[in-house]
């Protein structure tokens, strides 16, 4: 499941892309990003098009699992620190 900041936007997200590079669940709409960590655009629900910094890594059957983080909450971290 999403989770969402104070503001309701959802920060942190996951996709599930199988072996075809098909995006079959998740709460991150986007095309499927490399493997490894990458600066993606998403489409948020609420504001359109948005960033976000992903870690994509393969499962053993060829699928690709993407979790990651709205770039603006990571703003907001780094404002706080």
């Amino acid at each position: 499941a999403a989770r969402s900041g104070r503001s309701g936007v959802v920060t942190f997200g996951y996709a599930l892309f199988d072996a075809r590079g098909r995006r079959v669940a998740g709460t991150f709409d986007l095309a499927m990003p490399p493997l490894g960590f990458a600066d993606v655009s998403f489409r948020d629900p609420v504001e359109g098009a948005d960033a976000a910094r992903t870690l994509t890594s393969r499962l053993p059957d060829g699928s690709r699992l993407v979790v990651g983080v709205d770039s603006q909450a990571l703003e907001q971290i780094d404002h706080v620190i």
